[in-house]
């Protein structure tokens, strides 16, 4: 209890520190990140060797490990200092792009068709993972992304100058949970749902797409920052399509960024 009532009014005296002066002077809580990056805003969650809980400008809250901080300072602002960090700050919207190999399978006659042609040990077979277009935006609070994605698994087999390729794509509504710590940092748990479709191409100059069924993708992985602007993102994904009556799948490994 006396613990909890410590917290609480640190909390309020951080609070009421933020309250314009006379003079009309306000002032800011900035976290110094060992990593380089700062995050201001206001501090309503301060336990010391733990963790720091700070309100950014744009509302989104931030939970930072004390492990993670380098130093706490208090600074004077402006009257428009807040609205233009809020536009600035990547903390506002993410674009995220990966890419990574797959492993694809199929149900039926395509199945057993490109059974046949694996075994042949004169083609030669690629199959990628692309995550593209990913656009994300916070809610909530400092755990969840919501946006969308277009993902595209490329199973490409190739004789000399001669190839065709099958795609399956698929366009999302796409989340992701930071689980441990905020926003693109540690490990996270991802859900995409949304449209879907097979594309065939050839070296002919063929292309041929399906009509539009669903999909969807679960998975997860790691990301940390490598700069102020910058998260590393480790992924381990797994995708369902039923697209004209049949079943397709595809398990991911891929490499991306969150910027």
């Amino acid at each position: 209890m006396k613990r909890l009532l410590l917290h609480t009014g640190l909390s309020l005296l951080m609070a009421l520190l933020c309250v314009p002066t006379a003079q009309g002077q306000r002032f800011q809580d900035t976290v110094h990140r060992k990593d380089g990056s700062l995050v201001r805003g206001v501090i309503v969650e301060h336990i010391p060797d733990v963790k720091v809980r700070i309100r950014a400008h744009d509302g989104t809250v931030h939970t930072i490990p004390y492990s993670d901080i380098e130093r706490i300072t208090r600074d004077p602002i402006s009257r428009n200092s807040a609205s233009s960090e809020r536009a600035a700050g990547i903390e506002s919207w993410y674009t995220y792009w990966a890419l990574g190999f797959a492993d694809m399978d199929y149900t039926g006659e395509l199945d057993d068709l490109l059974d046949l042609v694996r075994r042949n040990p004169e083609v030669d077979h690629l199959a990628l993972d692309l995550d593209l277009l990913g656009f994300y935006f916070p809610i909530g609070n400092d755990r969840w992304l919501l946006g969308g994605i277009v993902n595209v698994g490329g199973d490409r087999y190739q004789v000399d100058d001669a190839w065709f390729q099958l795609n399956q794509v698929q366009y999302s509504v796409s989340t992701l949970y930071f689980i441990n710590q905020q926003i693109g940092r540690g490990f996270f748990a991802r859900g995409d749902f949304g449209l879907s479709r097979l594309v065939i191409a050839d070296s002919d100059g063929g292309n041929e797409a399906s009509e539009s069924g669903w999909g969807i993708l679960l998975g997860g992985g790691y990301s940390f920052p490598v700069s102020s602007g910058t998260r590393l993102v480790l992924n381990a994904n797994y995708a369902r399509k039923r697209v004209e009556g049949d079943r397709y799948g595809k398990f991911s490994l891929s490499i991306g960024g969150l910027f």
